[in-house]
């Protein structure tokens, strides 16, 4: 398993060669809130509502919406990480910040040109309401650093359509780069995660803080997951964060000093981590591999935990059940941890089947019963939408996934939100359209909790 924002940085030309890049206007899709072009059989999911709303086209509405949803004035905001129209520095779009109505029409609030534009490009994480705007961060794009690393922004966006790059981070000077998770709002300050950077001898990730007015500070680099550094603190941060009174708690995806053999070799399997006031790490749950004593526990957590009933719950992308499924890295797992690093307790373990595989995206707690996402899995492989007890009973597939061919979407990576009694969310493929090859240029979808 590999880290999120390496795949799409990595794997990008070839999702954007497959991309249409037509900047020309785009009209949406009459389908709108009826969810047509869903498989005309029926499908245990029908009964919980579940309707496609928006599919791209990778034009100028963008294409491959990783990020979460944030709904805000009775309408949801999301990014894309491609399309846009014409962008100089890559062929399938830079990506957008889109609006979608409650009478289904998306717009594009904005379209980001690149770093030859100096405001960023192909936005990973979502927004979040913060000083009366969406503020979001690019995984690539900015202004030209002192080291000329394309490492990302932090950015400001009004529903007018007006954005300004708050922050341009610069990894050569001790900085972090590649933002790749949504910001929270913590003591009056925006706090995020990079995958890479810092200052840390090996680079290997941060945790930065910023204010409206684009003041950026590094409150901690990490030192563990790579080769050659196996230092228990973790490393490649790239979920969001959690507040919990005084203290922000995350994950790393690799590093934490285990002889984790699932992918990253020796890097360690990631870990759980917590920074008090004044900023002091301290690690709570180190994940182990195949081999090692709790290495059926997960491993590879990459998305941003969830606070509840005086538990941390969270979900890890590999792990698991062993043995040659899930590429023999693991299906991944549902788990919880007390905020004192005790108690850990795994709810469920994937396996790779009908129950789905593979989860990169956090959990959402509606009505005492935990909601959330697989990449993979389910009955076509194109991923499902679950739900869970808090004490690990009661998982149930909602929806299974059923990619382009159905008109439906595939490969969910983001998080659920509810608004109105409704559960919404995106898949990065899938859709009705044909512009991102036989893959599908991702959808917008709701269910009934």
């Amino acid at each position: 398993m590999h880290l999120r924002a390496l795949i799409f940085l990595l794997a990008g030309a070839a999702f954007l060669a497959a991309c249409s890049s037509n900047g020309g206007p785009y009209t949406p899709s009459s389908a709108g809130l009826s969810g047509a072009g869903l498989r005309s059989s029926l499908h245990r999911s029908q009964a919980n509502g579940y309707a496609t709303l928006y599919s791209f086209r990778s034009g100028s509405d963008g294409a491959g919406p990783v990020g979460d949803l944030v709904a805000m004035n009775g309408a949801l905001f999301g990014t894309t990480q491609y399309g846009g129209g014409a962008c100089a520095d890559y062929l399938g779009g830079c990506g957008t910040v889109f609006e979608l109505r409650s009478a289904s029409e998306e717009s594009v609030v904005y379209a980001f040109h690149g770093q030859t534009n100096g405001d960023g490009a192909q936005p990973l994480a979502g927004l979040v309401r913060f000083d009366g705007a969406l503020y979001g961060t690019t995984s690539s794009g900015g202004r030209p650093s002192q080291s000329g690393c394309d490492c990302g922004t932090v950015f400001r966006v009004h529903t007018n359509g007006s954005e300004e790059v708050v922050h341009s981070f610069s990894a050569g000077v001790g900085d972090g780069m590649i933002p790749a998770a949504p910001l929270i709002e913590a003591r009056g300050k925006l706090y995020g995660t990079t995958v890479l950077g810092g200052t840390g001898s090996s680079a290997t990730g941060s945790v930065f803080e910023v204010n409206a007015s684009g003041h950026e500070r590094v409150v901690y680099s990490f030192l563990g997951g790579t080769m050659e550094s196996k230092s228990i603190d973790g490393g490649f941060p790239d979920a969001g964060l959690t507040k919990v009174s005084d203290t922000v708690y995350g994950t790393t995806s690799a590093g934490g000093g285990t002889g984790c053999t699932l992918g990253f070799d020796e890097n360690g399997c990631g870990t759980i981590f917590a920074l008090a006031a004044p900023h002091a790490e301290s690690l709570l749950y180190r994940f182990r591999g195949k081999g090692e004593r709790g290495g059926k526990r997960g491993a590879y957590p990459q998305s941003t935990l969830i606070f509840f009933d005086g538990k941390l719950y969270g979900t890890t992308s590999g792990g698991g059940v062993r043995g040659s499924i899930c590429n023999g890295t693991g299906c991944g797992t549902i788990f919880r941890i007390d905020p004192s690093g005790s108690g850990y307790r795994v709810l469920h373990k994937f396996t790779g089947g009908a129950d789905g595989s593979n989860p990169f995206a956090g959990l959402i707690e509606v009505n005492g019963m935990l909601y959330g996402t697989t990449t993979t899995g389910g009955d076509d492989n194109d991923g499902t939408i679950f739900k869970i007890g808090l004490s690990g009973r009661q998982y149930e597939v909602l929806h299974s996934f059923q990619g382009q061919g159905a008109g439906d979407g595939s490969t969910p990576e983001s998080a659920l939100i509810q608004m109105n009694g409704v559960l919404y969310g995106t898949t990065s493929m899938g859709g009705t359209s044909t512009n991102c090859s036989t893959n599908g240029c991702g959808t917008i979808f709701k269910i009934n909790p």
